[in-house]
């Protein structure tokens, strides 16, 4: 199954414009964060569950990237109790 989203960025980019560049940032990082943490909810109902970790494993994390580019990656995170993975 696909997940598609589609974001009309030319009226997002124009009403941007008009905030002060470190409110814009703030908008973009957090409307991409509640964006991923949606993602990462949902792979959480639908992950077949054995023993819980990998459910209780996955995360959200932020990634570098630009003034113009935010990013965060959905997936399993590392740590104790989470099958040595």
């Amino acid at each position: 199954m696909a997940i598609s989203v589609t974001i009309d960025t030319k009226s997002l980019m124009s009403a941007l414009k008009e905030l002060p560049r470190n409110i814009q940032t703030n908008v973009m990082v957090g409307a991409t964060r509640a964006g991923a943490n949606a993602i990462a909810e949902e792979a959480k109902s639908r992950v077949p569950v054995d023993t819980g970790d990998l459910k209780k494993s996955i995360g959200v994390n932020r990634e570098k990237g630009t003034r113009e580019i935010v990013r965060f990656a959905i997936s399993p995170r590392r740590g104790k109790g989470l099958g040595g993975w």
